[in-house]
């Protein structure tokens, strides 16, 4: 009986047993299955969706932007750093201003970022790392955009420039610019050049191409000549063109022809006559010609104004051709103009030299009513050919000898300036010459100092012992008769 209690209690025990381990079995289980889906959870959410990827990337734009707006906002708005200085900063303001130090943080904060760069590359998860990256990035944008846009500071410190930008609102009022179109730029070029230039360029071209015609028997425009015929047909032009009376032009008006060709060559192609070398020949030939007119003393001399003497002066005034009346007042004759001229000629733009009325053409001095308020000039500028007849007419009327022209006024005056021992400088300043070698060939030595140097060299001739008794008279009428060509000198073969 005994035995039977004890082998049902072991039964029992063991049953009992058993059904523990059945349960933590069971526990174990689904411990497991548990772990597993986490896991399986977990993968799930490390896993970067496309459209989420692409949604965090439009984000970070759209911040991006934003925060551009706010910064050139707050840019256009910035406090005058006048009157709102930096604010304080406690620590900053003690310390001494390192102008090196902002390049260093760009360098560090670009090292970070190529550390960060590289860390993504042999990361498991980097899309995920990325888009989260771009996500915090936007919201930082969007969050210093809120500040930027609600807040207006001063600048950081003086030494940042921060300046407006151009726009046209900023720009309201200001005419700094003008429309140019497409053909504005040729036009102006065109109208920036000279007139003068112009004339000439024109008057040679003109001359080669009937030149062409006549004598190649070419009719063809010489810009589509080959360049070995065109360089055979220049050669030959320089050497046989002439003037219409058959005379020889001067070696340099042959190389302004030469430049007027190339010029008309260069603007309508690429040739240069002046340096390619398909057209060496030509420049030798033009050359050569050169060298045969200057041996045959056709080379172009200058042939210089003469200035006005003292006596030349008297002389015009005292025939009146010169001046109003007595006394000698340049100021009065100018006032005398003024008066006589059209009150619509008074303008500041207006033409300084005008035309003289029909009905005082050909009237002598005493014709001129000198009393009476009448005009004696109309509106029209006189003409560069009638003003430059004008001191010609006046010189050969007052009987002056030497070449008396246009320029023999400006002559005048600086050589009466440097022989007063006038600075050349000051000189200048009135006749806006732009060197001192411009003022050097304007003047002169006067008939007094040409006397003087005479006398010195009589001295010297005469061994200190002269027998002129009248110098200065004796020279001053030598002078004049060369200047007029009335000395004679005696034939020494009788």
């Amino acid at each position: 009986m005994v035995s039977v209690c004890l082998e049902e209690q072991n039964v029992y025990h063991y049953r009992n047993i058993f059904c523990d381990d059945h349960k933590v079995t069971n526990t174990f289980t689904s411990l497991t299955d548990s772990n597993d889906d986490f896991n399986n959870f977990s993968s799930k959410r490390l896993q970067v969706k496309p459209w989420r990827f692409a949604l965090a990337i439009l984000y970070v734009f759209i911040s991006h932007f934003t925060s551009s707006v706010s910064i050139v906002f707050a840019q256009e708005h910035l406090p005058d750093p006048k009157i709102y200085p930096p604010l304080p900063d406690i620590l900053l303001d003690n310390l001494p201003y390192i102008s090196w130090s902002y390049i260093v943080t760009e360098g560090v904060i670009l090292f970070f970022i190529i550390l960060g760069l590289a860390f993504l590359v042999f990361h498991k998860y980097r899309f995920l790392i990325i888009q989260r990256v771009l996500v915090s990035g936007g919201t930082v944008y969007i969050f210093r955009s809120i500040c930027v846009m609600s807040t207006s500071l001063p600048i950081p410190q003086y030494h940042y420039d921060c300046q407006r930008l151009l726009t046209r609102e900023n720009m309201a009022g200001e005419d700094r610019f003008i429309n140019v179109g497409e053909g504005d730029t040729t036009e102006f070029i065109n109208s920036m050049k000279n007139a003068n230039t112009i004339r000439k360029t024109k008057s040679d071209i003109s001359l080669f191409q009937p030149w062409l015609l006549t004598t190649q028997n070419e009719g063809c425009p010489f810009l589509t000549i080959e360049n070995d015929k065109l360089n055979l047909y220049l050669a030959r032009f320089f050497l046989s063109v002439r003037k219409k009376k058959g005379e020889e032009y001067e070696p340099d008006t042959l190389k302004s022809i030469q430049s007027s060709i190339s010029r008309h060559l260069s603007e309508k192609s690429d040739l240069n006559i002046l340096t390619d070398k398909d057209f060496q020949h030509s420049r030798d030939v033009l050359s050569a010609k050169k060298k045969d007119l200057k041996s045959k003393v056709l080379g172009n001399r200058k042939i210089k104004a003469d200035a006005f003497t003292e006596e030349d002066i008297d002389q015009l005034y005292s025939r009146n051709l010169l001046g109003t009346n007595n006394p000698r007042c340049p100021v009065k004759t100018f006032k005398t103009y003024m008066k006589r001229m059209p009150t619509d000629s008074l303008q500041p733009d207006s033409k300084f030299y005008l035309s003289i009325l029909p009905r005082y053409h050909n009237k002598g001095h005493d014709d001129f009513d000198t009393e009476n308020t009448n005009i004696w000039y109309s509106m029209q500028p006189m003409g560069k050919n009638k003003l430059g007849e004008l001191v010609n007419v006046m010189s050969e009327k007052g009987g002056l000898t030497g070449r008396k022209v246009d320029h023999s006024a400006r002559k005048t005056t600086v050589t009466s300036f440097v022989n007063s021992h006038v600075e050349a400088t000051t000189v200048m300043q009135l006749t806006r010459h732009k060197n001192v070698a411009s003022i050097n060939e304007y003047s002169s030595a006067s008939l007094d100092q040409q006397i003087k140097m005479s006398n010195i060299l009589s001295d010297i001739g005469s061994g200190g012992k002269s027998v002129c008794t009248e110098p200065a008279v004796i020279e001053k009428q030598t002078v004049n008769m060369v200047k007029s060509n009335d000395i004679d000198f005696e034939n020494d073969d009788n």
